[in-house]
């Protein structure tokens, strides 16, 4: 089986322009996401550490998500009314 060489150039840039995009791509370190403060809520399951910087916020209940659109914070995620 042969290749021809625009198959082969087609191949190659586009082998090459994917390993530059994953190479560009952000990651976070370990230690970036460890540290900052941290709010520990104790509740009946135990006790739960909380980012004070949290950017991600989801609620539970169908009407909790009044308290963070109050508050100016956009909830990722809520539950839907039954």
């Amino acid at each position: 089986m042969t290749v021809s060489r625009k198959s082969f150039i087609l191949g190659t840039a586009s082998l090459s322009t994917t390993a530059l995009l994953a190479a560009c791509g952000r990651s976070k370190s370990a230690s970036s996401t460890t540290s900052g403060k941290t709010i520990s809520i104790k509740h009946v399951y135990g006790t739960t550490e909380v980012p004070t910087d949290a950017t991600k916020v989801a609620t539970v209940a169908w009407a909790n998500q009044d308290v963070l659109l109050a508050l100016g914070i956009m909830p990722l995620g809520f539950s839907k009314q039954t």
